[in-house]
């Protein structure tokens, strides 16, 4: 009977060895892996989210549940977020700053201050980014949400900005609403006809479309066009097509491909008709070159 005893506590005592080898294997090979993405250079278009493979992009050690999460940097959002702050075409909230004392903005009490200032971390639930999804989600607290503008209104005053239309540029009588043009422009041009004026804008003009708009989908300027620099042979056909249909087709201040390169953001009647920068304004996706614009712009 005792020899029976004694082998069970044996093999007992081997399994439990056994366990902990493999227990230590497995935690050397966590860290093994984890020392080797922190060490691993990621393009800028590496999407590190919705993956789980790339924590020690922002944590010093693979976080576990019950421990304390410890972030790299300080845990500052600005270098932590480094993808999404400060760049061209990528975000324009803006971050680490206080709540507005002017009234208009009233930070809601689920959306979490950073030592009292706004920060990514304010509007986004980190952790929905952190696990491995198949397909992406809103990472915005308190989503899905019909619209993105409905979750500015958990702050935003809704009344000043949601009857806010800034392609109603003109009323019935054809008088220019000179307020809506500083939606987008620095100042509101006094002869947006005289094409010797150089006109300013107050942002990137990609992103000031995308206050509003969002492009997604089979949309070409997803990932085709948008923020793409037109080369010398892109340059020439467009050229060519301006010539053509009498249009203009605009790239940004860095000669970039942008959303008012293909579209016009004017309402009809604003830019005298007879000029190439009027055309597009009254259809209805206010297309600058008439039909299939894929097969006119490009060669076939």
């Amino acid at each position: 009977m005792w020899k029976w005893v004694l082998l069970v506590a044996a093999a007992m005592v081997a399994i439990s060895g056994q366990i902990g080898v493999a227990q230590n294997a497995g935690a050397q090979r966590s860290a093994a892996e984890h020392e080797s993405r922190q060490a691993e250079v990621l393009s800028p278009e590496t999407n590190i989210h919705f993956t789980g493979r790339y924590c020690a992009q922002c944590h010093q050690e693979n976080p576990t549940k019950g421990r304390r999460v410890r972030l790299k940097f300080n845990g500052d959002p600005n270098r932590l977020c480094r993808c999404h702050v400060n760049t061209q075409n990528s975000y324009w909230h803006p971050i680490d700053i206080g709540p507005p004392q002017n009234g208009d903005v009233a930070i809601a009490d689920d959306l979490p201050l950073i030592k009292g200032k706004i920060s990514c971390f304010t509007c986004h639930d980190m952790f929905q980014q952190c696990r491995k999804r198949r397909f992406r989600i809103s990472t915005l607290r308190g989503g899905p949400f019909p619209a993105r503008s409905q979750f500015c209104f958990k702050c935003h005053n809704r009344n000043h900005y949601d009857p806010l239309d800034p392609h109603l540029q003109i009323d019935k009588q054809g008088v220019i609403l000179s307020d809506t043009c500083i939606y987008c422009h620095l100042e509101s041009p006094a002869e947006l006809n005289d094409p010797s004026k150089a006109l300013k804008f107050i942002g990137e003009l990609g992103l000031l479309c995308q206050r509003c708009h969002m492009i997604k989908g089979n949309h070409s300027g997803n990932v085709q066009h948008y923020g793409k620099t037109a080369k010398a042979k892109t340059r020439a056909r467009m050229k060519k097509m301006e010539a053509k249909h009498r249009v203009i087709l605009p790239l940004d201040e860095k000669g970039r491909v942008t959303c008012v390169t293909c579209h016009n953001p004017h309402a009809d009647g604003v830019i005298d008709r007879s000029i190439p920068a009027a055309k597009g304004a009254d259809l209805k996706y206010r297309h600058r070159l008439p039909g299939n614009m894929c097969t006119i712009c490009h060669d076939k």
